[in-house]
């Protein structure tokens, strides 16, 4: 049987009374899997890669290069996000350093789970063109099991961008 990671709910309920011998030495594999972090990481490192946008439409960022760390996740920089097969609770986490093909342009990028935006965002101006400003948002949230977290980016004009370097990240933290 394969060792499974149990929320903290889980393991309090499993583990509160002993008395009638019911854990199981799999039972305390998975206290002993439980236990160690799970967390995963994908990243953009000096990135090129343009991402055409339209105006008022979010859009999933797609300039992602390589997968990060991973114990209890699948980082999947291809498909530019990060799947969180395990229900708990998470630090979500993503920073983008990011330049426009043209000036003047507000965005907003924000966290989103399963392609639904949730509350962790950031919010720039790039006055110049070719300018590159960083962004930074984070989020604590329960999900539950077979999510995907990704990067949603939406402008106020028809540009280019390109994320010259970020990162998004997941960490049980319960």
């Amino acid at each position: 049987m394969a060792d499974s990671k149990r929320t903290r709910a889980q393991l309090l309920a499993l583990l509160v009374d002993n008395s009638t011998g019911e854990i199981s030495p799999q039972d305390m594999r998975d206290l002993v899997v439980s236990l160690f972090g799970v967390y995963g990481s994908i990243k953009a490192v000096d990135n090129a890669v343009v991402q055409a946008m339209t105006a008022a439409t979010p859009a999933k960022v797609t300039n992602y290069t390589k997968n990060g760390l991973a114990v209890g996740t699948t980082p999947d920089y291809a498909n530019n996000q990060i799947a969180l097969p395990n229900g708990g609770t998470y630090l979500l986490y993503a920073q983008a350093s990011i330049k426009s093909s043209v000036a003047d342009v507000a965005l907003n990028g924000r966290l989103a789970i399963d392609g639904s935006a949730i509350d962790g965002r950031f919010d720039m101006e790039l006055v110049n063109a070719d300018e590159v400003a960083s962004g930074l948002c984070l989020d604590v949230i329960a999900i539950t099991a077979a999510q995907v977290l990704s990067l949603r980016i939406e402008t106020d004009k028809i540009t280019n961008l390109t994320m010259t370097n970020g990162q998004l990240m997941a960490c049980r933290i319960g």
